[in-house]
């Protein structure tokens, strides 16, 4: 239930924050508050497409609105409008040229790209040894196939079937990347497509999503069933059909840098000449609230439930705040 109500009221609090954002762009006529605008929208549609979800199920039109929206263009189009309004010409309109152009790519590396919403389960269900192979041997080999390494990006469901057999420390080197699924040395585990695309047979028949099957040589070794996913995470994108996750942290970085740095640049400006010191507390919540989506990330690579959602929804408050306070009558 939480983690349903939490994204739906970061998407009805990004709304009139938009709305109002709108208003002040018409009556200004200012650029940056325009680019604001587009990104507080796509921060409400990222929100809502994972709230809806919740409710519906996997839809893959909803994951490409939350993917696109949340993960790639709410942070660099508002970083964008900070940088237009701090930027000295003609670098804040080369910028938002190329991050025009970029956004575009962006849209349409999510469109193309092949989904798999096995992939974005953290849970494991159920493990099945076949053909005389154990479930723990099965296990094990999946384990030892998937097991990430240190600093490689790794999804949720590798991790998860790694931890299942108590390989939590990361491997020497990154499993091999199959488009339906992973490899090391002769054991590969993924969908009922990787064994298609293996040529190998599977055993049984098993639901379209949630089955994970574990090979080794030319043979089904075992069964894995995940549990469906809590929420909606990038592992769904199947890498080898588009470079949406490649391109994402360099959207991220890039807005985040703008927002939190132009915004903490702005208050050291107030806090150094004296003056509008409403300004100043504005610029510094406006920073905080841009890094905590960031913080949530982490936190939820670390196991900590609902931490996206939670730091979603603190984040556009403390940014709503923010610029009520940043814009108020002096």
């Amino acid at each position: 239930m939480l983690s349903t109500l939490l994204p739906i009221l970061t998407a009805l609090l990004a709304l009139p924050f938009a709305v109002l954002v709108v208003v002040r762009w018409r009556s200004k006529h200012r650029p940056y508050l325009l680019l604001w605008a587009i990104g507080i929208i796509t921060y409400g549609l990222g929100a809502a497409a994972e709230g809806v979800f919740k409710v519906v199920g996997w839809q893959p039109l909803l994951f490409r609105i939350f993917y696109l929206c949340g993960a790639i263009l709410t942070a660099a189009w508002l970083g964008q409008g900070t940088l237009q309004l701090l930027g000295k010409r003609p670098w804040p309109q080369i910028s938002l040229a190329l991050l025009t152009v970029l956004s575009l790519g962006g849209v349409f590396e999510v469109s193309r790209a092949a989904l798999e919403p096995t992939f974005m389960s953290d849970r494991v269900g159920t493990v099945e040894g076949l053909n005389g192979v154990s479930a723990d041997a099965a296990l094990q080999l999946a384990a030892t196939a998937v097991q990430p390494a240190a600093g490689a990006v790794s999804d949720v469901w590798a991790r998860a079937v790694a931890v299942r057999g108590g390989l939590t420390t990361p491997a020497a080197t990154p499993p091999e990347r199959l488009a339906w699924g992973l490899r090391r040395g002769d054991v590969a585990v993924g969908t009922a497509q990787m064994l298609e695309d293996l040529g190998i047979r599977s055993m049984a028949n098993a639901p379209a999503t949630g089955t994970l099957w574990v090979t080794q040589g030319a043979r089904v070794v075992g069964r894995i069933t995940l549990l469906p996913p809590t929420e909606l995470n990038g592992s769904a994108i199947i890498r080898t059909t588009s470079n949406a996750r490649t391109i994402t942290p360099f959207f991220n970085v890039y807005g985040t840098l703008g927002l939190a740095g132009g915004a903490i640049y702005s208050a050291y400006l107030f806090f150094r000449k004296g003056v509008l010191f409403h300004r100043m507390v504005g610029n510094i919540l406006i920073a905080v609230g841009a890094l905590s989506p960031a913080l949530g990330g982490t936190l939820s690579k670390a196991g900590f439930p609902y931490a996206v959602q939670v730091s979603n929804l603190i984040g556009i408050i403390i940014i709503f705040v923010g610029f009520l306070q940043a814009t108020r009558a002096d």
